[in-house]
């Protein structure tokens, strides 16, 4: 079931540092369970996007999708990023930034997605 309003039915959700609720953007799961979690999706659209905002997001993703008892499982985690020309923006970040992002995909559970359409 593809369903964006993760709130409604799971009451378990992982602390985080910055809140104690993760809501992916886009999900699909089988609700009110963290069995046979799928898919979490966070979404980026600003042309704009920082660096710190891509390293964010893809720490979240790497908690939707850790593994193990008491988490919440996800298959696989996708930062969709839209209205950016993504390499470009990689090549221009500092090397700390670029760094990060290449550990955080590393996990193998996440990946970044870009979607750049030119007009």
């Amino acid at each position: 079931m593809e369903n964006g309003e993760l709130r409604k039915g799971l009451t378990f959700l992982p602390s985080y540092k910055l809140d104690n609720t993760l809501i992916p953007d886009l999900v699909i799961h089988h609700h009110t369970t963290t069995n046979n979690n799928i898919i979490a999706i966070e979404i980026k659209s600003n042309p704009k996007v920082t660096g710190y905002e891509i390293i964010e997001d893809l720490k979240k993703l790497e908690i939707y999708t850790r593994p193990g008892k008491d988490c919440l499982n996800y298959q696989i985690g996708i930062l969709l990023i839209t209205n950016c020309n993504f390499m470009k923006k990689l090549l221009s970040m500092r090397i700390q930034n670029r760094n990060r992002i290449i550990e955080l995909l590393n996990f193998h559970r996440i990946a970044i997605w870009t979607m750049f359409l030119c007009h």
